[in-house]
This record gives C-alpha cells, sequence and structure tokens, in this order.
C-alpha cells in the first residue's frame, strides 16, 4: 500500500511539474519586452492597436483608500485613447467624493443603482458599467488594482494577436500582512501547476476557462454573444463563469502572466482571505461534488503528504529517496510559479499548511452552497448557492 501511494504520489508529482512548464509556455507575458517585439512584428501594422479606444470600467464600494492609487495609474496610461467609468456602488465612505475631485476628462463618476433582487453586488455593478461603455474592447478592473503605464498596450496586444474575446491577467499581490505572505502565492501555485491554463487556449472544452477578475478585458462582441453579467446574476464566481461562456460561443480566450504590469491588494488579514477563498473555491469548480472531493482526499494529501514525511524523517535521517524525489518536484513548482508571479520565496516554508487551508476553506465553501447558507462580503449577505 505504502509502495502505491508513493508511486502514484511522484506521478503526480511529475505531472504537476510538466503542467507548470507546459502553463508558462502557453502564456503570454504582459509588459514582456520580447514579448511585445514578438507581437509588434507578427501584427500588420500597430497602428491599429494604437488608435483603438478602450472602455476601462471600475466598480468600486467602500475603497477609498485604494481609489486614488488605482485610478491615477489608469490615467497614466501610455494608451492615449481611454474612457474610464468608475462605478460608486452606494458606498458609505468617500469614495464618491475621491472620484468626483480627480479632474480628468475621460474620467466619469456613474452612480450605482440600488441592488435588486437576484443578483450579486459585483454583476449589478459591473452590468451597470456595461451599460456606460462606447467602444469595442472593455477592461474590468478592481479598485484595489493598480497598473504600469503599458498594462493596456500590452493586453491589446495579446487580444489582437489571437482575435481573443478574453483576455485576463494573474496580476502580482500587494502584501499587507504575514497572512498574505503565507497563504495568497497559493493563488499563483494552484493555476499554474493545478490548473491546464494550455489546454483553456485552445478551442476544446469550454468549461476548461477561468479569469481573473481584478484584470479581465472583454471585446464588446463576445460579451453580448455570452449574455454578460446578467446572464447568471447570482454567480458567485462571475469572472471564471464569464470567460467560460465566452469560450463555449466560440471566442478565444487568453490568461496571461500579468505580474509585470498590475498588482493587486486582494484580502489584507487572515480573516479575510478566509472569506475570500471560501466565496470562490467550490462555485469555481461550479459547485461539483465529485471534484471537490477528488481535490480533498488525492490533491491535498498528495501537495503535503512528502513534507510531512520528509518532517518525520529528519530526525533520523530516514527519508526515502522517492520522498526526496516528490520534495523536490513541488518545491520546483513553487519556486518557479513565486518567481514568475513576483511572490515572496519564503512563503514556500509554509507549504503544507497552505495546502491544507486551501483545502479547509474548499470544504467549508462547499458545506455553506450545499446548505444554502451565505458569508458576508464587502458589507454584504453573499449567497454562495444559486436559487
Amino acid at each position: 500500500m505504502n509502495l502505491y501511494f508513493n508511486t502514484l504520489n511522484t506521478l503526480v508529482c511529475v505531472i504537476i511539474a510538466l503542467q507548470l512548464v507546459a502553463n508558462l509556455t502557453a502564456m503570454p507575458r504582459l509588459g514582456h519586452t520580447t514579448n511585445s517585439k514578438h507581437i509588434a512584428e507578427t501584427e500588420t501594422d500597430s497602428i491599429d492597436k494604437l488608435h483603438t479606444l478602450v472602455s476601462i470600467l471600475i466598480p468600486a464600494r467602500n475603497e477609498s483608500a485604494t481609489i486614488t492609487e488605482c485610478i491615477d495609474a489608469v490615467l497614466a496610461q501610455d494608451h492615449a485613447h481611454i474612457e474610464v467609468f468608475v462605478l460608486d456602488d452606494n458606498s458609505t465612505d468617500d469614495t464618491a467624493a475621491i472620484i468626483s475631485s480627480i479632474p480628468d476628462p475621460r474620467l466619469t463618476l456613474v452612480k450605482g443603482s440600488a441592488l435588486p433582487d437576484g443578483w450579486t453586488g459585483k454583476n449589478w455593478a459591473c452590468h451597470q458599467l456595461s451599460q456606460h461603455a462606447t467602444s469595442d474592447t472593455w477592461l474590468f478592473l478592481d479598485a484595489d488594482t493598480v497598473i504600469e503605464p503599458h498594462a493596456v498596450s500590452s493586453a491589446i496586444s495579446v487580444q489582437q494577436q489571437h482575435n481573443a474575446g478574453v483576455v485576463s491577467a494573474l496580476t502580482a499581490s500587494k502584501y499587507q500582512s504575514s497572512s498574505d505572505v503565507a497563504l495568497l502565492p497559493m493563488i499563483n501555485f494552484g493555476l499554474m501547476a493545478l490548473f491546464p491554463i494550455w489546454l483553456m487556449h485552445t478551442r476544446f472544452f469550454p468549461k476548461v476557462s477561468i479569469a481573473m477578475g481584478p484584470f479581465l478585458m472583454v471585446s464588446r462582441d463576445a460579451y453580448r454573444d455570452a449574455g454578460g453579467h446578467a446572464e447568471e446574476p447570482t454567480e458567485v464566481v462571475d469572472d471564471v463563469m464569464l470567460s467560460r461562456r465566452i469560450k463555449a460561443e466560440g471566442h478565444p480566450v487568453r490568461l496571461c502572466n500579468g505580474s509585470l504590469v498590475a498588482q493587486t491588494s486582494w484580502y489584507g488579514t487572515l480573516r479575510g482571505t478566509w472569506n475570500g477563498f471560501t466565496k470562490n473555491a467550490f462555485g469555481a469548480m461550479e459547485s461539483s461534488i465529485m471534484l471537490a472531493l477528488v481535490t480533498l482526499l488525492f490533491v491535498i494529501p498528495f501537495l503535503t503528504a512528502p513534507f510531512i514525511r520528509l518532517l518525520w524523517g529528519l530526525p533520523t535521517l530516514d527519508v526515502p529517496l522517492i520522498v526526496s524525489i516528490q520534495v523536490v518536484l513541488l518545491l520546483f513548482g513553487r519556486v518557479v510559479s513565486s518567481a514568475v508571479g513576483r511572490d515572496p520565496m519564503r512563503s514556500i516554508i509554509v507549504h503544507p499548511f497552505t495546502a491544507i487551508f486551501w483545502g479547509a476553506t474548499l470544504a467549508w465553501s462547499a458545506l455553506l452552497t450545499c446548505t444554502h447558507k451565505s458569508i458576508q462580503w464587502r458589507d454584504r449577505e453573499v449567497r454562495l448557492s444559486n436559487p
């Protein structure tokens, strides 16, 4: 039994390492000079890109601490043809006043309507913003995301190169606490090592697609073909499901490494991270109990068992070679994903605990969804199951 488990665990570790390499090969890197040069050479002319009007759409609810930095970065883009709509989602702080105080003709403050029944707050805010956009290219941007001056132009290059309906990006994380340092790097590792991005970029399997809400560029046609945010107004993982519907409509989708051009402030506290992971984990699996069980009973043990066995055997130097190989392969994955995502390497030390934490949030997310419970998010009750 022990030999069988070790053999299977080693095979899983090898597959994770190979998939990581395949994913990195398939992912465009926004802001990368070599990639930008290649795109410029392969496009018929960069004039089209320079004259593309982009509607930047930012939902904001109680974001007084971050909204100024976000908007300033947007208005500093080297892509001059932008219009910026920021929706104040019934904030109770100074968010609206801060937006109004920024004197730029490209910026428009949108007063959000009251949240109707049957909608999540994020879906309703994005739906309202979509009704103001006038261009054919839209960038949904979270209010706690800060982008570099070449972020928009880099994303447009990828969109035009692949005729993509979706161009989304993994962003770098802004670390606000020790819990952020320990837990947030698992986002990049999970997506780069465990999710088949290389398969997502093909036209097959529409459900194999994912997008990141902090930086999500869509074409108007793709958005409308997929029904926009109004198609599934109660969906909590709206970014993921939007990308899957767009892919199902035949539009190419691309997930990029955006760590050079965008940085997001995620949760800030341990409780915030728990709630954030809980909100998204089970829904991202389309609330599949089978997939959740496979993750909890197989994937999490395979990610943690080699390190537990290593720690158990180190005092007596009794560590089997096969366990050492497993640890090296998993550390390879963590080191590479941390380097690519610009995550702190010291987070690797607590990898087993991070994996267990992630598994616990998945289990809790599944339990809340199956029992029709809610969690508190952005001062609102968010129900994790669709009615």
